[in-house]
């Protein structure tokens, strides 16, 4: 019944409203201000596809990483071991091939910085001696955060350098104009999923010993983030996330659980005092730990650290011949590992008898590395100017930037290698190389405490012009980059012509 009156009166409004306006009874109008919209249309080439907020937020999240959502897009290629059903709690960003490049070939930029990472990008070994295990990316950005992403995989501007596979160009979000907020929570664990596995490695996989058979897991997700206008010119973005899980592993033949863990802290504030200026500050950390042991290695656990954190500053300002835009930015990002110091591999006696043959305890010790990086970038887009029938729109740029890496090893580590039992040795007090009337170590391998870094300074300048006549649009520009490695200038040109068909 409600329903029906509530029809009826709409029904009856309108009718009334066709009434009044056949009877021509004067109806009540209102002029509105005039309002001017300006803005540049983007020349749209071959190879390039860009992913505003509204298509971000209708795709699948997955754990909320970057290259999660690229997965819609062709020339992209991810790796045959990702979103492995063997590794389901794993929380990292998925290492992605842009054209055919390796996994480091590609520049990810946030905001017009860099987020590349030169410590050991393709070591995935937690094992290894002397390695920490790296990822291509130094901050590993919450994919709530971002508002576009531009990828470019050819026909890629002269502004873009420092590859040669692909760009991922990201920008992230600005404060609203509104006071708003929103928070976020999904997780997903084991027992939602169906393993099927070969008959003959199922019990292998059940009492998995090993990071990389995880036939157990629960994976927990939460976003919580507030917009605060601070007046109609300025106005704050308050952002954290945590990604986290728990993997349970046979160890010793008890379940004792490995973790990984990632959170980002991201707040960013707005000022644009006029229609033709913007300041924007950003602070963006991005910590991850994950906690592993060794199978059957005896007081072996360790934890690998990442992620880092960034400060920039962007200005904007529309002059009378060009848009121009200024950066600064400071980034730092580690790849540590802590880990006990000394490796023992035991012959199986009274005193060391967890084994097999051999009993293995300890670690190889800590080593940690860290890369700084200073930003200064400008950039001008200037407006476009009409010699008879062709259009030139020009852009320019220069860019400054200065990395510095360091790695240490804190403490000498040794391994003992190789035991001989011997019912008669007698071991001085304190001694790790021989345990009395049992063994002794033959034969051990010294990693001595060392500390290293490393400078490099790059400065790159561009020059691009747009040539539009008609339908057909030429884009020549060059790309000119000097570091003081190498100490050479390397020139890459860039050309592009394309016919508009539609």
């Amino acid at each position: 019944m409600r329903i029906a009156f509530i029809f009826a009166v709409v029904v009856s409004c309108q009718v009334w409203a066709g009434v009044l306006w056949a009877a021509g009874a004067p109806l009540v109008t209102e002029s509105l201000p005039e309002i001017t919209v300006v803005d540049s249309a983007a020349v749209t080439t071959p190879g390039k596809s860009v992913l505003d907020r509204k298509t971000l937020q209708a795709l699948p999240q997955g754990d909320g990483a970057i290259t999660d959502l690229l997965k819609v897009l062709s020339g992209i290629q991810f790796s045959e071991s990702d979103n492995s059903s063997l590794t389901g709690g794993e929380i990292l960003p998925a290492e992605i091939s842009i054209s055919g490049g390796r996994v480091y070939d590609n520049n990810f930029m946030i905001d017009g910085v860099g987020n590349n990472s030169l410590l050991d990008p393709t070591s995935a070994n937690p094992d290894s001696t002397s390695l920490v295990p790296g990822h291509s990316q130094e901050l590993f950005l919450d994919a709530s955060l971002i508002d576009t992403i531009s990828i470019h995989r050819s026909n890629i501007s002269a502004r873009y350098s420092g590859f040669s596979g692909g760009v991922i160009d990201i920008e992230t979000r600005d404060p609203s104009g509104s006071f708003s907020g929103e928070i976020t929570g999904r997780t997903t664990r084991s027992e939602w999923t169906s393993f099927h596995v070969d008959c003959d490695e199922e019990e292998d996989f059940i009492f998995s010993e090993e990071a990389d058979r995880q036939p157990e897991f629960r994976k927990y997700y939460g976003n919580a983030s507030v917009n605060v206008p601070l007046s109609e010119t300025m106005g704050v973005l308050l952002s954290y996330s945590r990604t986290y899980s728990q993997i349970p592993l046979w160890n010793f033949g008890e379940k004792e659980k490995q973790y990984r863990d990632m959170e980002n802290h991201f707040i960013k504030y707005l000022y644009r005092p006029t229609d033709k200026t913007t300041l924007r500050l950003t602070y963006l950390s991005t910590p991850y730990e994950g906690e592993y042991f060794r199978d059957d290695v005896k007081n072996s656990s360790y934890s690998i650290e990442g992620g880092g954190w960034s400060i920039s500053a962007n200005l904007e300002h529309q002059f009378s011949f060009a848009r121009a835009e200024f950066i600064v930015g400071w980034k730092q990002s580690e790849n540590n590992r802590m880990a006990p110091q000394n490796y023992f591999i035991y012959r199986n006696t009274d005193s060391a008898d967890w084994g097999g043959i051999y009993s293995k305890k300890g670690g190889y010790g800590d080593i940690e590395k860290e890369q700084k990086t200073l930003t200064l970038a400008s950039h001008l887009e200037f407006e476009p100017v009409r010699t008879g029938w062709i259009e030139h729109e020009w852009i320019a740029g220069l860019t400054v930037e200065r990395v510095k890496g360091a790695e240490e090893r804190t403490e000498r580590t040794t391994n003992y290698n190789a035991w001989v039992a011997d019912e008669d040795v007698v071991c001085s007090d304190g001694t790790l190389d021989c345990i009395a009337g049992e063994q002794f170590a033959w034969y051990k391998t010294i990693y001595p405490e060392y500390d290293s870094d490393a400078e490099l300074t790059t400065v790159i300048a561009y020059l691009e012009d747009s040539i539009g006549w008609q339908r057909l649009t030429w884009r020549p520009g060059v790309n000119l980059s000097y570091n003081d490695l190498n100490k050479n200038m390397d020139y890459a040109w860039r050309n592009t012509l394309f016919f508009d068909l539609f």
